[in-house]
């Protein structure tokens, strides 16, 4: 626990001495994209290695594994957040949130067999997944510098240090490395990174093919998708309505 909370002030410090005055002005769909040249040639490996490799992967991986099976995994994944869920609800002061979130968590872990079936949504709790990168933002702090990872794809600094917090402060992971299983937490992990890339693969390839300009379509996806869902409006990828205005160069 001590190591969370050092991790944490050490985070949010970094995140604050990135984060200068441009990044200060800019709203939740405004983007901060100061290292543009860098995250466009990332972004154009990561397409290359999404269509030789990573998207011929997960179609196969559609083919073998029926979707009942895909959604049963995505529900146990989501289910395993549901400790940091709670606290990121109640650190943003949505109390009715985080009763929903423990709720949906002890419904669906004994009813639900660990969370395979969403017995809580079938029984009208709301589901609602949270970060700490939303808690952050809905304290003000802003989005800062808009990053592509290698594989990883699209995000920011305010997010990329929220994920590393929940990481750190998750109960399940605390619990495999002070038992010496950090093999069962990295498979978690790469089982993580395949369920969110095959959720996700459809919206990416869509806008790849209906933009002139990807990189800024992608980029505005993000923003888009990522403002709604501190908002706790959340749609997700495949299911936005409209194609992002393409930016001219």
């Amino acid at each position: 626990m001590r190591k969370s909370v050092v991790f944490f002030g050490l985070a949010a410090l970094a995140l604050a001495a990135c984060a200068g005055p441009a990044a200060q002005k800019t709203g939740l769909t405004t983007t901060y994209d100061p290292f543009e040249g860098y995250n466009r040639a990332v972004t154009k490996l990561n397409t290359k290695v999404n269509t030789a490799v990573v998207h011929p992967a997960l179609k196969g991986y559609r083919v073998v594994v029926p979707r009942p099976a895909r959604k049963g995994l995505s529900n146990v994944l989501y289910n395993l957040r549901f400790p940091v869920i709670v606290a990121n609800q109640t650190l943003q002061g949505d109390w009715q949130g985080a009763h929903d979130a423990g709720a949906r968590g002890i419904v669906n872990t004994i009813l639900g067999v660990g969370g395979l079936f969403d017995v809580a949504s079938a029984g009208g709790i709301p589901k609602e997944d949270e970060d700490f990168g939303q808690t952050l933002a809905v304290w003000g702090v802003p989005a800062g510098p808009y990053i592509v990872t290698p594989l990883l794809g699209p995000s920011s600094l305010r997010a990329y240090t929220g994920y590393a917090v929940d990481g750190a402060a998750n109960p399940l992971n605390m619990y495999l490395r002070n038992t010496d299983q950090r093999g069962l937490s990295y498979t978690r992990m790469g089982v993580g990174y395949l369920n969110l890339r095959e959720k996700t693969m459809d919206g990416v390839e869509a806008l790849e093919r209906s933009s002139l300009d990807p990189y800024a379509a992608l980029r505005s996806a993000y923003y888009q998708t990522r403002a709604a869902a501190i908002r706790d409006d959340f749609p997700g990828i495949r299911t936005m309505p409209d194609i992002p205005e393409m930016e001219e160069e």
